[in-house]
């Protein structure tokens, strides 16, 4: 289609549209084609200011109905399962990892309070937004709560290392990367590996986990003693090498059948108990050099079953031929929970170590805390000769039982 100029154009009276031919450019200043743009521009504009009908508001109402909400148990249809698994409760309804403390709210307050002058974003956002508001903590342990009751199913291997090891109960979570993690390399004594080999043979359920265990705080201990006289071994920030030492071998002792003082044990069941316990012990004192949050209640717990299961090995005809080598392993628990409790009443270790070097045909307590090193000893844990003098002491002066 070919324009046509303006000036051959019918006159119109501002509507429909106008062809201005490039050959004649001033005809755009023609009165009628200003006329048209003027009245076409006012038009929309005048469109544009009118106010526009707006719909009326709906009214909407809701029902209210009261909610309550439960912690998740009924995937655990075993009831084996039930008894094996508690869930913790705390915080009113939900399964929580851990208890809410003043102490625990006193370390974040410290970390947060560190920002101010050494400047991590982690610790500077998250935290200063985390206690703005006294809700945000408790929106974030719901989180994680959350996540826990997807987890549990009863065909997981479950894992946790905070709440499970404080009140000495089976896991929660399944091991971190479980299938991807090395094993502790074995690193043997000669003593340790006799000891092992003559576990083995043994057809109690625990005492494959009880191996595992001896491996890792074998390795532990080597681990320590090389490193703890280094500067920053202790306060390394952002090392994740403890938890990777510590999470598993607490993973595995968690996991361990539990032994009940009150039914009728075997002797091979009450020794793995006891291993067990003096590990968890040992760990429980290694997190805290490692400035982890230790409850209290960790301690008590542990030690109080631990007097418990050595009580019920006492009234059993427990220590049985010379040269058992679970009496190695034993001796060896004894003293290494006793080492760990200087300010309390040691007599029943003292009595029970006594008895233990009687059929081991040990002479002095300096010889078992030799045997004990064989095994597995972290000096800045269990105290070195030194600092186990009263110790030694107590059990050189003990009279040897019958």
């Amino acid at each position: 289609m070919v324009a046509e100029s303006a000036s051959r154009q019918r006159r119109h009276t501002g509507r429909g549209l106008f062809f201005v031919n490039s050959s004649h450019p001033d005809d755009v200043k023609k009165k009628g084609i200003q006329r048209s743009i003027r009245s076409h521009s006012i038009r929309n504009a005048a469109l544009r200011s009118r106010p526009t009908r707006k719909e009326r508001p709906q009214a909407i109402t809701y029902a209210l109905k009261e909610v309550y909400i439960t912690a998740d148990t009924g995937i655990f249809q075993d009831r084996i399962l039930c008894e094996r698994c508690p869930i913790p409760k705390s915080l009113g309804l939900w399964p929580f990892p851990c208890e809410l403390q003043p102490r625990a709210q006193e370390l974040i307050y410290f970390m947060n309070a560190e920002s101010d002058y050494v400047f991590r974003p982690f610790r500077t956002v998250w935290f200063s937004m985390a206690l703005t508001d006294a809700t945000a903590f408790q929106l974030c342990m719901a989180n994680a709560a959350m996540f826990m009751a997807q987890r549990k199913q009863p065909d997981t291997f479950e894992y946790d290392t905070v709440g499970s090891a404080t009140h000495d109960i089976y896991p929660q979570f399944p091991e971190y990367m479980w299938d991807l993690s090395p094993p502790f390399p074995h690193r043997r004594t000669p003593l340790l590996e006799q000891i092992i080999f003559r576990l083995g043979e043994s057809d109690c359920v625990a005492m494959e986990f009880i191996i595992d265990a001896l491996d890792g705080i074998r390795y532990i201990a080597e681990t320590v003693n090389t490193s703890q006289k280094e500067p920053e071994f202790w306060r390394r920030e952002d090392d994740l090498s403890p938890l990777h030492m510590i999470g598993p071998i607490t993973h595995t002792l968690l996991s361990v059948p539990r032994v009940n003082p009150k039914d009728n044990v075997s002797v091979m069941g009450l020794v793995c108990e006891i291993a067990r316990l003096a590990i968890l012990i040992l760990l429980a004192a290694l997190k805290r050099m490692y400035s982890f949050f230790l409850n209290e209640i960790e301690l008590t717990t542990l030690t109080a079953k631990f007097s418990s299961v050595l009580l019920k090995y006492r009234q059993t005809l427990s220590l049985g031929q010379r040269e058992d080598h679970s009496n190695h392993l034993q001796l060896w628990a004894m003293l290494t929970v006793a080492a760990l409790q200087p300010f309390t009443d040691r007599t029943l270790y003292v009595t029970e170590i006594r008895k233990c070097m009687k059929y081991l045909d040990i002479k002095s307590a300096t010889n078992a805390f030799q045997l004990s090193h064989d095994i597995a000893w972290i000096d800045v844990v269990g105290g070195t000769d030194s600092e186990n003098e009263s110790l030694v002491k107590e059990i050189d002066n003990a009279t040897p039982t019958p």
